[in-house]
């Protein structure tokens, strides 16, 4: 049978392939330092820190928010009437879903950015 054109594209790049997964190194184990480092060049140090920072600030709002709630429970502060404490709960579940998105956002732009850097390399 005679090879057709594709037949023949097809088997340069399967061994192109070939050639290119043994000359990658393989290595087992944790990751290197270097490599977080790099990672974190890519994506943008300013990026990074903002990154996790929305990470703690979402953990921060959702911690207070259960705290409220807890709170709001067990009748702590016998001033606020239910309306009041439902409407305090309302505005921590807004914050929350607001940090939150921009924590996802954020974390998605970094994390493509750095990808994107270091396969460009």
């Amino acid at each position: 049978p005679q090879m057709t054109e594709q037949d023949a594209l097809l088997d340069g790049l399967i061994g192109k392939a070939r050639v290119l997964h043994s000359v990658e190194a393989e290595a087992a184990g944790a990751v290197s330092l270097d490599v977080y480092k790099a990672y974190i060049k890519g994506g943008g140090v300013a990026m990074g820190v903002v990154t996790i920072s929305l990470f703690v600030l979402a953990q921060g709002v959702r911690s207070v928010q259960d705290w409220w709630f807890s709170a709001w429970t067990r009748r702590s502060y016998p001033d606020l009437s239910n309306d009041q404490s439902l409407y305090i709960l309302g505005i921590l579940v807004g914050c929350l879903i607001i940090v939150g998105c921009l924590r996802t956002f954020t974390f998605g732009y970094f994390t493509i950015r750095a990808s994107s850097s270091l396969h460009d390399r």
